[in-house]
């Protein structure tokens, strides 16, 4: 049978929804039911017809909120403790954190690219710096020889993924040894410390701390390895509250002036310093914390 009846074996069952429904509708508004449609309901049927229509109800409220939270910036109970990279998170994207604090989730692994055996050859090279106000001594900093590797991009002559890993190293080293800081001994490195940040007990990891002397004054250097190249736009801003944190950390350990404690970001993929300009405070970190939307 053509056209099919859309509510087929439901129809008569719909139909008659339908009429009370109508007659309902007549008597709540002052008109003459119809005799022969019954306005009024018998007490079995009047009882599950409003359970039926209360559940509507709810179901149209859950749907109402639910449209209603998906427009707000998700809410999150800030932990006790939080690292210096999630601060920068929150600098970068608020919501982000959120979620991730939330429901936190494993993260996807990323091409190493020699990043990680970079920081381990670094924390080699510098494992033999004298320790925390022990004197400098003043000699040249030995050159560690560079493996005697291929470049990136010689798969063609048959590399494995290892080779160019390695590769990939050599050439991060090469960055390095060309740089200001290479010749320089850093007075701590791999530092770990905590700082209180508002509410917040924030931890942080400082690569390398180097010392030095300006207008009769020291100077701290507090410099994080960076593999990749210099970023840009919202992930600078994250880069540089992560340093910001980090200078924090060191003037308050040292107790030192945090005018005195400088931060910098070596990227060795182009072999670029960066000194960011314009650091944030301790006020003004404690003010991006306060700033997170709280549960």
């Amino acid at each position: 049978v053509w056209p099919a009846d859309p509510l087929a074996a439901r129809r008569a069952d719909v139909e008659t929804g339908a009429a009370l429904v109508r007659a309902a509708l007549r008597g709540r508004a002052g008109e003459p039911g119809d005799p022969g449609e019954g306005a009024v309901l018998p007490e079995a049927e009047q009882e599950e017809h409003d359970e039926e229509v209360a559940g509507w109800a709810e179901q149209t409220r859950l749907l109402l909120a639910e449209r209603a939270a998906a427009g707000r910036a998700p809410q999150v109970v800030l932990p006790a403790h939080l690292s210096a990279s999630r601060l920068a998170l929150l600098a970068r994207d608020p919501d982000e954190l959120a979620l991730v604090l939330r429901r936190p989730l494993p993260r996807r692994p990323l091409p190493a690219a020699g990043g990680p055996a970079f920081r381990d050859w670094l924390e080699q090279r510098f494992s033999a710096a004298p320790q925390l106000d022990l004197p400098l001594p003043d000699v040249p900093q030995p050159d560690l020889p560079l493996l005697d590797l291929p470049q990136p991009g010689a798969q063609e002559d048959g590399l494995d993924g290892e080779d160019v890993e390695a590769a990939a190293l050599a050439q991060l080293q090469r960055r390095f040894l060309a740089s200001e800081w290479a010749g320089r001994r850093p007075v701590a490195v791999a530092v770990a410390l905590q700082t209180p940040v508002a509410d917040l007990l924030v931890r942080a990891r400082l690569d390398a701390v180097f010392r030095g002397e300006a207008d009769g004054r020291t100077r701290w250097d507090v410099v994080g390895w960076r593999s990749g190249s210099p970023p840009t736009g919202e992930a600078a801003r994250a880069r540089d509250v992560q340093l910001a944190v980090h200078r924090l950390a060191w003037s308050r350990w040292r107790r030192v002036p945090l005018a005195d404690v400088g931060a910098a970001s070596f990227h060795a993929a182009t072999g670029e310093t960066v000194r960011p300009v314009d650091l944030l405070g301790a006020g003004e970190l404690e003010a991006l914390v306060r700033s997170v939307p709280l549960a």
